[in-house]
């Protein structure tokens, strides 16, 4: 998956990085190895908005252009998130983000496939567990209308 998003500068508005994680969709397509490769499964997973935003809490990055060790003023400022993405030996299990996708059995005939999904519950996990939490009021602030603030993601050196 490749996804490319230009902000203005090192802040952002929460409103705004959310607006970015809206509509995502991801498709994983089966295909023969054979020498007449044929495509023999297709379907396609429409991507949580949330699940999106908390991957973006985790991972988004902002990389400063520098030249000799010091930053270059009004250099464009490259973003950057870790989108995990992983697929079984078998293909018929996949994950994207913490959800993991197992396929029913393929017809091999190029007809939609139809998976059950699975979340990891890793805001259950202990050592991890205020990491995989929305920011705090984010969705009672969104809902009442109100700005949910403002994001300033950790800078990579």
């Amino acid at each position: 998956m490749s996804h490319q998003i230009t902000f203005t500068g090192p802040v952002c508005a929460l409103g705004e990085l959310r607006s970015y994680c809206v509509g995502w969709i991801a498709q994983y397509e089966v295909w023969s190895v054979d020498k007449d490769a044929k495509r023999l499964a297709i379907t396609q997973v429409k991507l949580d908005p949330d699940e999106i935003l908390l991957q973006f809490q985790q991972s988004c990055l902002a990389e400063m252009q520098t030249r000799g060790g010091k930053l270059v003023q009004d250099a464009k400022i490259l973003w950057k998130v870790q989108f995990p993405t992983a697929i079984s030996p078998d293909v018929r299990t996949f994950a994207i983000l913490r959800d993991i996708y197992i396929l029913h059995p393929i017809k091999g005939d190029n007809s939609s496939a139809s998976f059950e999904r699975a979340s990891l519950p890793l805001e259950s996990v202990d050592p991890i567990k205020p990491f995989w939490k929305l920011w705090p009021d984010w969705a009672e602030r969104v809902e009442g209308g109100q700005s949910p603030g403002t994001y300033i993601p950790h800078i990579q050196d």
